[in-house]
């Protein structure tokens, strides 16, 4: 299927609902491409696929040393969505639901 384009946010927001609402569509991609998905972690090269397992594995020694967050260790899930919020490349995908 080609792209559909919106002239801004709102018409972008209009045509997503309408879409859903006709059942052609449940989600929808904010790129230019009509890319493959894939997450990050996956399309890193192998020096950058390191220098993130290095960032990570940073990003959990400072949880564990943080009061307050060892929540974010009970669950893969926890730990990698904060991450991937914050910009780390990981093997998730990420999904918004409205």
């Amino acid at each position: 299927m080609p792209p559909i384009r919106a002239s801004d946010v709102n018409e972008a927001l209009e045509i997503a609902v309408r879409m859903k609402e006709q059942g052609k569509y449940d989600w929808f991609r904010g790129q230019l491409e009509n890319w493959p998905v894939c997450p990050t972690g996956l399309r890193l090269i192998e020096a950058k696929r390191e220098e993130a397992l290095d960032k990570l594995g940073r990003f959990e020694h400072w949880i564990r040393g943080t009061p307050g967050l060892e929540s974010l260790l009970q669950s893969p899930d926890m730990f990698f969505a904060v991450a991937q919020h914050y910009g780390l490349p990981t093997n998730y995908v990420d999904f918004t639901i409205w």
